[in-house]
């Protein structure tokens, strides 16, 4: 009877390791989707972190695009943690644009990111499109 429930005990728990893998390597690919890597293959999203990632008086990071191209602000923008930590704010749109106002320097591409956002909550609000399509089109930007 022991054998038994140590077999049966034993295979619970080896069921349960293989469903966490399988739980945390989905996390990690649905967290990798949208990364912007995609998009801008040309483009060495280290290098240009280095260069456009300054500190605050406080020492968080903060980006600075008030010289760079569009497209690289673009590329530096997605691969940041600035967005992941600004998504987890939705729906909360006030909070996301201070955010955004606190942690990006005064640029044309955070101007237009400003816009973007706000574009996203006047259609969210209304009932144009989900939360999911919303996340979507900031985590795309």
């Amino acid at each position: 009877m022991k054998k038994e429930i140590l077999v049966f005990l034993g295979i619970g728990v080896i069921f349960s390791y293989l469903i966490m893998n399988f739980a945390k390597s989905t996390k990690v690919r649905d967290d990798s989707i949208g990364s912007g890597t995609e998009y801008d293959e040309g483009l060495d999203s280290e290098k240009l972190k280095t260069e456009y990632v300054v500190k605050d008086a406080l020492g968080d990071p903060t980006l600075d695009f008030s010289n760079a191209p569009m497209n690289a602000a673009k590329a530096v923008w997605r691969a940041s943690d600035i967005r992941k930590n600004m998504l987890n704010y939705f729906p909360k749109f006030n909070l996301m644009k201070d955010y955004v106002h606190n942690r990006l320097l005064p640029s044309p591409f955070r101007k237009a990111l400003l816009n973007k956002i706000e574009d996203v909550e006047d259609k969210y609000l209304t009932g144009k499109i989900s939360s999911e399509e919303a996340i979507s089109r900031l985590k795309h930007f």
